[in-house]
């Protein structure tokens, strides 16, 4: 479908689009990615019911350093030093909260199953091959008749899916400031789809908060090193096996989503 659309040029039905759709739309990013921002980072959903529970006092221990890095991030792109571009001033954002963090979990003592058990970090995830998923493939475990009670909803979710991606790229150009090829970026997004389906992976396509992420970390638009960076350190932790996200604390990713 994705492929269809920009093949077509269809795209650019998303013009059409009244503004303030897009605004709300982008507001609706936002309220996703604090409501993202909070989980990730304490383990709970965003809800009044929880709202009242850190009002009471609780979970604090784990909001706080999020809030503190995130602002820390956010002051980080108005560094204007000659001697220190916002480039290296992120990853050592980054870097010196993990640092300090493990150097007080040495400090106090605590193993690695009590920082888990107090909600410092995710749970745990076992390490694993990234052939497993073809060695252990059956067709015997493939429910087909639970394909056809669904039809309905594999016929409209593609349909879903494309304003989705549409209304994100979209949002991208809004909040970006630039004009995107939509044929071309969905042209390109399914041939991904196309190319990731046999390899049994899970559909994407285009995320705007990643988007304007990498552009408040670089400040320009013809930057390739987060890509490139991404592309390597994803591909040696999928080949790897390493559980990475087993050392990561949840504030870390908490605290990066909310800048």
């Amino acid at each position: 479908v994705f492929y269809t659309l920009g093949l077509f040029r269809l795209a650019r039905i998303v013009q059409y689009i009244p503004t303030p759709v897009l605004h709300g739309f982008l507001a609706c990013i936002g309220l996703e990615i604090l409501h993202t921002s909070i989980n990730q980072g304490t383990g709970q959903h965003l809800n009044w019911r929880y709202v009242q529970y850190v009002l009471e006092g609780h979970d604090w221990h784990l909001l706080a350093p999020m809030f503190l890095l995130g602002s820390l991030l956010a002051l980080s792109k108005r560094v204007r030093a000659s001697s220190v571009s916002h480039v290296h001033v992120v990853p050592i954002c980054l870097m010196v909260p993990m640092i300090v963090f493990y150097v007080c979990v040495w400090a106090t003592g605590a193993s690695m199953a009590e920082v888990r058990t107090d909600g410092w970090l995710f749970p745990e995830v076992q390490q694993g091959r990234f052939y497993e998923v073809w060695t252990e493939w059956s067709w015997d475990q493939v429910h087909f008749g639970a394909v056809s009670s669904v039809w309905t909803s594999i016929l409209i979710l593609p349909l879903i899916e494309s304003i989705d991606c549409l209304l994100k790229m979209a949002g991208t150009e809004k909040a970006v400031g630039i004009e995107v090829d939509l044929n071309s970026e969905f042209k390109l997004a399914g041939l991904t789809n196309l190319l990731l389906a046999p390899l049994i992976s899970a559909p994407g396509f285009h995320q705007t908060k990643f988007v304007v992420m990498n552009y408040n970390f670089l400040g320009r638009l013809d930057r390739k090193e987060s890509g490139i960076i991404v592309a390597v350190l994803l591909s040696v932790v999928f080949m790897s096996g390493f559980p990475l996200l087993n050392y990561l604390p949840r504030f870390l990713l908490g605290g990066l989503l909310m800048f």
